[in-house]
C-alpha cells in the first residue's frame, strides 16, 4: 500500500464523476456573483480537512486572499470573543480535522500570512503507525484512500510554530452511536494521551460534524471534562447576542474548504453564511 498524495486520485477512488460535475456546475454559477460583505460583524469558523500535492498552489491563492483581506484570529480568541459576545467586527479562524500529515504544508503556508490553526486530532492514528490500521481510519471513517497521519514530532512542530491542538475523539468513531459511559471512555482515553503528550487541550471537535452525529448530554461532557468548546461541522456564521451565552449553550459552527476548489466556492459560502447569519447559530440544535 502506498499514502495518496494527490485530490486527483482521492476524486477517482471515491467516484461518482457525474454528480460532483454537477454539483461544481451549479456552483459556478451560483458564485459568479459572490461578494462577501467586509463590513460585516461576525465571526467565520472556516476548517479544512487537507492539503495534498496538487491542491497547494490553490490553497495558498485562497488562504493569501483570506489573510489579505480580513481579520484572522486564533482558535482560542475566536472561542473567547463568542464566550464574552465581543463580536465587533469580521473574523476569521481557521481549523481542520482529522491530524493528516499534510496539516504539515499548512502550517508552512499559514507561517507566511502569520496565522494560527487549531488541528483537531486523533490520539490512536498518531500512536499507531500500521499500514493496515491507517488504512481501515482512511477508508471506512475519513472516506479518503490511504492517506499519512502527523507523529507526535509533527505535532510538536505545530505547536511550536504557534498553532493549537485540539481533541477530534480517540479514533474518529461515531460518538453518537455510542451510549454514555462508552463515550465517557472514549473521552477519557484520548484526554489523556494528549495531556500526556502536550499538556492542556482546550478544544473538542466531534466526528462528522452533523448535529445528528453527537449529543447534548455529550458535549455537556466535554465541557465537565474542561474543554472550552466543542465544534461542529455545520456551516454558519456567528453574530453578536443580546446577553453572553454558557458554555453548554454554545455550538461552534464551521464552514468546511476544499482547497482544489476555486477561490470563487469559498466567496460563496462565505457569502451564503453572512447573509443567513442568525443569533440561533451559537446555540447547539438537540436531534436526538
Amino acid at each position: 500500500m502506498q499514502y495518496t498524495e494527490t485530490y486527483s486520485k482521492v476524486l477517482k477512488w471515491r467516484g461518482g464523476t457525474a454528480r460532483r460535475l454537477l454539483r461544481d456546475s451549479v456552483l459556478r454559477l451560483k458564485s459568479m456573483s459572490s461578494n462577501v460583505d467586509k463590513k460585516f460583524k461576525g465571526i467565520q469558523f472556516l476548517y479544512f480537512h487537507y492539503i495534498y500535492d496538487d491542491e497547494m498552489k490553490n490553497a495558498e491563492k485562497i488562504i493569501q486572499w483570506i489573510a489579505e483581506n480580513f481579520k484572522v484570529i486564533s482558535y482560542s480568541e475566536a472561542i473567547q470573543r463568542l464566550l464574552d459576545d465581543n463580536i465587533d467586527d469580521y473574523y476569521i479562524c481557521f481549523s481542520s480535522d482529522d491530524g493528516l500529515k499534510s496539516n504539515m504544508i499548512a502550517s508552512k503556508i499559514f507561517k507566511k500570512y502569520n496565522i494560527s490553526c487549531c488541528f483537531f486530532i486523533n490520539p490512536a492514528t498518531i500512536e499507531n503507525r500500521e499500514l493496515a490500521y491507517q488504512n481501515k481510519i482512511c477508508t471506512e471513517r475519513l472516506g479518503i484512500p490511504l492517506t499519512d497521519f502527523l507523529t507526535w514530532e509533527d505535532v510538536g512542530t505545530l505547536l511550536a510554530e504557534g498553532h493549537e491542538i485540539g481533541n477530534h475523539s480517540y479514533d474518529h468513531q461515531i460518538l453518537g452511536d455510542l451510549n454514555e459511559d462508552e463515550f465517557e471512555e472514549d473521552l477519557k482515553k484520548s484526554t489523556k494521551i494528549l495531556k500526556e503528550k502536550i499538556g492542556e487541550v482546550k478544544h473538542f471537535a466531534f466526528p462528522r460534524g452533523q448535529f445528528n452525529f453527537f449529543k447534548a448530554a455529550y458535549k455537556k461532557m466535554t465541557h465537565a471534562h474542561g474543554y472550552t468548546s466543542c465544534a461542529t461541522a455545520e456551516r454558519g456564521c456567528h453574530i453578536a447576542l443580546d446577553t453572553p451565552i454558557s458554555l453548554n449553550e454554545l455550538s461552534v459552527r464551521r464552514d468546511v474548504v476544499v482547497f482544489k476548489e476555486p477561490l470563487a466556492f469559498v466567496k460563496y459560502f462565505m457569502q451564503k453564511s453572512q447573509q443567513t447569519s442568525s443569533t440561533k447559530n451559537s446555540y447547539w440544535i438537540d436531534n436526538q
